[in-house]
């Protein structure tokens, strides 16, 4: 169903949004160190690819509805950071 580079950031999380029908995707990286990491959604043929540094956390809403795949960082509460991916 999905691919990740590199292994060190790992998929914590994927649940249903608080609000709306989208999904919740929660990445850590778990090995210290910044980097830029890809995670590919083969069935979807979509990829996501973001920074993330050293031990931190991410979240991204994955919203497909309105015929369109849409992903977008959120933060822990699940409101939309400014910069899109």
């Amino acid at each position: 169903m999905t691919k990740r580079n590199p292994k060190t950031v790992i998929l914590t999380a994927v649940k249903k949004s608080e609000k709306g029908n989208s999904l919740i995707l929660r990445m850590l990286e778990t090995v210290g160190k910044d980097t830029v990491a890809e995670i590919n959604f083969r069935l979807l043929n979509r990829k996501l690819k973001f920074k993330i540094g050293h031990n931190e956390i991410k979240t991204f809403e994955f919203d497909f509805s309105k015929n369109k795949i849409v992903f977008q960082e959120v933060n822990l509460i699940e409101e939309k950071i400014a910069n899109d991916c």
